[in-house]
């Protein structure tokens, strides 16, 4: 690999903008640095030329000058606590003097207008690509993170052209994930992690369901636990359900009920019909003789399980 000046802060500054951290720290709180092979191998696994340093270079030249050319970048974002919120915007020099109106609309509704001058505003870069004249500037809006809210806002710039118009989107995050009172100022909980279909007793059929779920819950409550940590409940798939697992869903928005039912007191499994049992028995050969490796219908296992009376 030929050596061409500035190209390992070419990968260092692709590599951040393509969302690769340059250093992180893992569960024992040791500190990784990303080295620069790394860092070229994810680049090139997304599709960025980094092959040799004159292709990180060129990527990097392209990448920044294409940004320079638009008005507003795509997305921004923000967390709860940053004040004030800045923006910024890159204008032809040549347009630098004309006046813009913006708009910012709140996820909620509400909305603030206003107007600005490029030129006026403070210049944080300037250079010129194939002869045209190019400045960014940064604009500090009248509204904090905090007055915004979390959530996704819309914040419009207009002009007298299309070449002075663009939207972008305000992304304004938490500044850090829930925490539970219980847990503020160094505050312990303690609690099982249970597998729900590993729950076995007396009233169910060898998987557990929210009936027992229910039992967990207030025998952990009444030893002094204050959480139960759960496997996910999510909709399995129901194209090949003989693949089940709660680490593989067909929706991650959708809890799963077929898989988790009520239950109930009664329907112990010495006390199915001997016909019921019966079916059940013979269900692993008609899913072998009407379904194949395929998986069973729906309609096959209600007619094949064992109905409690």
């Amino acid at each position: 690999m030929n050596e061409v000046a500035g190209a390992e802060d070419a990968v260092g500054r692709l590599a951040a903008y393509a969302g690769i951290l340059p250093e992180y720290l893992d569960v024992r709180h040791e500190r990784h640095v990303t080295s620069s092979e790394t860092q070229r191998a994810l680049l090139a696994a997304m599709g960025i030329p980094v092959a040799s340093d004159a292709d990180a270079v060129a990527t990097l030249a392209a990448r920044e000058a294409s940004a320079l050319q638009r008005l507003l970048a795509p997305v921004a974002v923000f967390r709860t606590d940053d004040a004030p919120l800045s923006l910024e915007l890159a204008v032809p020099t040549s347009l630098a003097e004309r006046p813009l109106a913006w708009l910012l609309t709140a996820e909620r509704g509400e909305s603030w207008r206003g107007s600005l001058v490029p030129a006026v505003l403070l210049q944080t870069e300037a250079r010129a690509i194939d002869g045209v004249a190019y400045a960014r500037y940064r604009l500090t809006l009248p509204v904090t993170a905090a007055t915004l809210g979390e959530g996704y806002h819309r914040f419009e710039l207009q002009g007298g052209d299309d070449a002075a118009s663009a939207a972008t989107t305000l992304i304004v995050a938490p500044s850090r994930c829930y925490e539970s009172a219980a847990l503020a100022d160094g505050g312990r909980v303690w609690g099982p992690s249970v597998q729900l279909y590993s729950i076995r007793s007396r009233r169910n059929w060898g998987i557990g369901d929210l009936t027992d779920l229910r039992h967990v819950i207030e025998f952990a409550a009444a030893v002094g636990a204050g959480i139960v940590g759960l496997n996910p409940l999510h909709v399995l798939s129901s194209v090949a359900p003989q693949h089940a697992s709660p680490y593989n869903p067909s929706s991650r928005i959708r809890a799963l009920r077929g898989g988790a039912p009520r239950g109930g007191e009664r329907g112990l499994p010495g006390k199915a019909p001997l016909a019921a049992r019966g079916r059940a028995r013979r269900v692993p050969r008609q899913l072998r003789r009407e379904t194949g490796d395929h998986g069973a219908p729906l309609s096959l296992l209600s007619r094949a399980a064992p109905r409690a009376r």
